[in-house]
Order: structure tokens, then sequence, then C-alpha cells
């Protein structure tokens, strides 16, 4: 709903004849408000400690050819090609509506 919203805004202001320049959304930070907003509506005891354990410190490594790199720890997000990786940022993105910022 807030995509659409921020599409319906642009849109209204092209239809008045106001330019609209540029639009930036910064979401490095995305699933760190994704567990705000899942406390938020709830989310406590073993499931919040599982989503944090499932969205930080995962450790990693590289392989290429047999050769494995050493492990990296990443501190936050969420595993690609994981099946809540979808759901989450959609959680984040339906929030994003609560957030204090202004398009004019």
């Amino acid at each position: 709903m807030a995509t659409l919203n921020l599409i319906d805004k642009i849109t209204e202001e092209i239809d008045n004849t106001k330019m609209v320049v540029g639009i930036f959304l910064y979401l490095s930070k995305s699933f760190d408000l994704t567990l705000s907003t899942m406390i938020f509506y709830g989310v406590c005891g073993i499931a919040k400690k599982w989503f944090l354990s499932y969205l930080r410190n995962h450790q990693h490594y590289l392989q290429i050819q047999g050769t494995k790199s050493n492990f990296l720890t990443v501190k936050s997000g969420v595993l690609q090609g994981s099946i809540l990786g979808p759901l989450l940022f959609l959680l984040y993105m339906n929030d994003m509506v609560n957030w204090s910022w202004s398009l004019s």
C-alpha cells in the first residue's frame, strides 16, 4: 500500500504540472526495522529470539572450484533465496506509511 500511495502522489503531482525530480529510498536497514515492526505487532518470546537468530550474524563462505574461503560474518539481513525474505520485505514496505517523511 505504501508503494501505491507513493505512486499516486507522484502521478498527482505530474498531473498538476509539477515536476518530480527524484525519489530515493534507503533500504539497507530494512530488516532491522522489520524486527521492530514484528515486536510492535506482538512477536515476542521464543519467536522473537528465532527471528533475531535468523536475521543476524550469519556465517558465510565462498567456494570456487573446490576452494573455500574463510568464514565471514554477515551482521544483518535475510539469507538470499530464503522463503521468509519476500514476506519480511513486504512487512517492511507495508509499514512504510507509518514513517515520518514527506513528499512535498
